[in-house]
């Protein structure tokens, strides 16, 4: 970790159906975080945010089984989660951004391919709590 870079939070939960962008993050934001935890799956993703209690969530929205989504919808269900900062991803470009239900408070909508930077930077900007957070950057 860089001397200016401080943890953003203890866990990071990751769900991503691509192996290559899953680890890509995994390496990427490590510096960032105690413990990130990944799973290829929505339903996974949900157990590991239920039992590990993330400062933050990346989220793909076209996951297989239970789609990103429905992961969101499911966590702004229950009080413990329901603020949880949570970036969503999608190669559909804006239309992904259209396809987000209610409950997308503290969500933030980064459309592929992104650059890895943007991922954190919206991270960084939900766990700061920062006032008038795009919903997208």
């Amino acid at each position: 970790m860089m001397d200016n870079e401080r943890l953003l939070g203890d866990t990071l939960v990751i769900a991503e159906d691509d192996d290559f962008i899953r680890k890509a993050l995994v390496r990427f934001l490590g510096h960032r975080f105690g413990r990130i935890l990944s799973s290829a799956s929505g339903s996974e993703a949900l157990k590991l945010i239920q039992l590990h209690k993330p400062a933050a969530a990346i989220l793909d929205m076209m996951l297989p089984g239970m789609d990103g989504c429905e992961v969101l919808g499911a966590l702004r269900k229950v009080p413990e989660s329901a603020r949880l900062p949570v970036v969503m991803t999608s190669g559909m470009g804006a239309v992904g951004k259209d396809m987000l239900a209610e409950g997308t408070e503290r969500c933030l909508y980064i459309p592929k391919p992104f650059d890895f930077e943007q991922i954190e930077r919206g991270i960084e900007a939900m766990l700061e709590g920062a006032s008038g957070a795009p919903d997208s950057l």
